[in-house]
């Protein structure tokens, strides 16, 4: 299966929201788009959407951390949305899961910030 990847703008949150699987074969696509997706919005709270995905390769997750360093360099954060089991266990195994703001949905990771 192939990886979908799309942006959307919701509640001025910018969301890149993934769709299929994430592996190595998609890993240079995901990389360029996530990379491009924060360069776009500097300063920004940006969300990525991993509900679509029915596969997360743990070695993908380092796309999702280099995008989190890149944002926070200009003040940005990026946030996920994620309620796979499977897909949060991959944040969980790893400890990420208290580094990700993890969100049940794109609204309320798209809501008012905790100060």
């Amino acid at each position: 299966m192939d990886l979908g990847i799309r942006s959307t703008v919701i509640d001025g949150v910018p969301v890149l929201s993934l769709d299929g699987q994430a592996d190595l074969a998609s890993l240079p696509q995901l990389h360029e788009q996530v990379r491009r997706f924060v360069s776009e919005h500097p300063g920004q709270q940006v969300v990525v959407d991993l509900d679509g995905l029915g596969y997360l390769d743990p070695v993908t997750v380092g796309v999702l951390i280099g995008a989190r360093l890149q944002a926070r360099a200009t003040g940005g954060e990026v946030d996920l949305v994620c309620t796979s089991p499977s897909v949060a266990a991959v944040f969980s195994g790893s400890g990420l899961d208290a580094t990700f703001a993890l969100h049940r949905s794109v609204a309320d990771a798209a809501g008012p910030r905790a100060p």
